[in-house]
């Protein structure tokens, strides 16, 4: 399930917390649409919207930090996009 110690930190907050670090985390790795978290987590759009707004099933979450996790420490997402992190900056 979720690793570096999110399991503890996820337990200890609301579920509007957790919802809110959750798109937090989301829209940090550059995916901004919750269409392609949901496609990728293989939920519904409206389950990954609704777990992001604090109202989903501890499983919800669950399978989402898991994602999240994967996805930070370098994973592509399933269906094998690569997700960036911080975009490529140029200076002239």
């Amino acid at each position: 399930m979720a690793t570096g110690g999110r399991t503890a930190e996820s337990a200890s907050m609301t579920d509007e917390q957790r919802g809110k670090r959750i798109q937090d985390r989301r829209l940090a790795l550059g995916i901004n649409s919750v269409r392609r978290l949901a496609k990728a987590s293989g939920l519904a759009r409206a389950t990954v919207d609704n777990a992001e707004r604090g109202k989903a099933a501890r499983a919800t979450y669950l399978v989402l930090e898991a994602l999240l996790d994967r996805l930070e420490a370098g994973e592509p997402l399933p269906n094998g996009d690569a997700v960036a992190a911080e975009p490529d900056v140029f200076l002239f």
